[in-house]
């Protein structure tokens, strides 16, 4: 796992420039707006209006900043030169796609948590390729979860331990 997590590393730290360019892009006004808009209404408890407008601005960028940053990580793997520009067109191609993919698999790992955690884990570990098949293969969502089922047979663990081990270091961190 750690030679995974090592090469995957190696990708993003070649492309650094390109992946930071991206999220910034994406992820910086919607956090700018939503940071002015809660000091707006006086920095208490978020109102449930501004949990809808992060939830909707994140739902919107999402697909854009997870696809985008998919191409630029397969142009790397495979020595490819593009760069953030390409890398967004990739994504954009495919927005619509990846954006219904991302709704179906966050209602139901949603629900999966809801339920009793274990579920939703499960599901994501399921479908964690799903967003890297719609945007290569080009196939509907449906298509993509069970094209990732079949990536990810016998992985779930180690994959389920690679999104973990950030999640316990930042707790471990703030901790």
């Amino acid at each position: 796992m750690f030679e995974k997590l090592d090469a995957a590393a190696r990708l993003l730290l070649g492309r650094g420039i390109a992946a930071v360019l991206i999220v910034l892009t994406l992820w910086l006004p919607g956090n700018l707006l939503l940071n002015y808009l809660e000091a707006q209404q006086g920095w208490e408890e978020p109102s449930p209006r501004l949990l809808v407008v992060g939830l909707v601005y994140y739902l919107l960028s999402a697909p854009l900043v997870v696809g985008a940053l998919f191409a630029l990580m397969r142009e790397s793997l495979y020595g490819g030169k593009t760069g953030y520009f390409g890398a967004m067109a990739a994504a954009r191609r495919r927005y619509g796609l990846l954006f219904a993919n991302r709704l179906i698999i966050q209602v139901l790992v949603g629900v999966g948590l809801i339920a009793l955690i274990v579920p939703g884990l499960w599901l994501m570990a399921r479908w964690a390729l799903a967003d890297a098949v719609v945007l290569f293969e080009g196939v509907t969502p449906a298509e993509a979860r069970a094209r990732s089922l079949a990536l990810t047979e016998g992985k779930r663990l180690e994959l389920l331990a690679a999104w973990q081990l950030p999640v316990v270091a930042v707790l471990g961190l703030n901790w």
